[in-house]
């Protein structure tokens, strides 16, 4: 499947060469890396790219093998490498799991405690992690009416391999009389502001008629 990555002069496509659903792009720079992310959970496979301009995405490592990993967000807590992901197979909203690295490449290791946390409300990752002072803030979906409603901030308070601890700090809602009222998806801080991914709710007859389509047609061939 084939992303575009923004560039100084504008769009780039970048092809991870795989050709189930992607989303999520998430990148975050280490020791003079850009690292990248995506979800990837159809394949049961999470991979670690490196991005470099003008050349296609190279990967780094594989992160974990049979295991549907959503919104894999990579961040740094003390000496190790984390990454904080929903287990689809758990949940689609309510749980938060942990792997962790003293380098990139790893290996990448499961927390002791996973899911770390089940909370339909502030579990399922939603952003990049932040730092606000001394503290650590992690944006999370909060899925309690619908899929990305609003988002919660929890401060982090204890992280290695065996505990983990955190604390919602607020809660974000949308603006029920702006472009996007239906709810708030991520919440990403870069060194250039601040990037909202909010959500608008229509009803689009021509995606409803073709996934009529295909189930009908599906319905069909079994009966034969």
């Amino acid at each position: 499947m084939v992303l575009g990555g923004s560039t100084m002069n504008g769009i780039e496509k970048l092809d991870f060469n795989v050709h189930t659903h992607l989303s999520y792009p998430f990148t975050h720079r280490s020791e003079g890396l850009v690292i990248c992310l995506l979800e990837m959970a159809a394949e049961r496979r999470q991979a670690m790219y490196v991005l470099s301009p003008g050349e296609a995405p190279r990967e780094l490592c594989t992160v974990a093998e049979n295991v549907a990993m959503a919104d894999p967000t990579l961040f740094r807590w003390g000496e190790l490498f984390w990454i904080a992901y929903n287990d689809a197979d758990l949940g689609l909203h309510e749980n938060l799991c942990l792997l962790f690295a003293s380098r990139l490449e790893g290996p990448w290791l499961p927390h002791k405690l996973n899911p770390v946390k089940i909370d339909v409300r502030s579990s399922r990752p939603a952003g990049t992690v932040f730092r606000v002072g001394g503290s650590l803030i992690r944006p999370a979906q909060d899925c309690s009416d619908s899929y990305g409603c609003a988002l919660t901030m929890n401060r982090i308070i204890e992280c290695t391999p065996e505990r983990y601890a955190e604390e919602p700090i607020a809660r974000l809602l949308p603006n029920p009389n702006g472009r996007f009222p239906d709810g708030l998806h991520t919440f990403s801080v870069t060194s250039n502001g601040v990037l909202i991914d909010g959500k608008r709710t229509i009803v689009d007859w021509n995606i409803l008629w073709q996934r009529l389509s295909r189930r009908l047609r599906r319905a069909s061939e079994s009966i034969r």
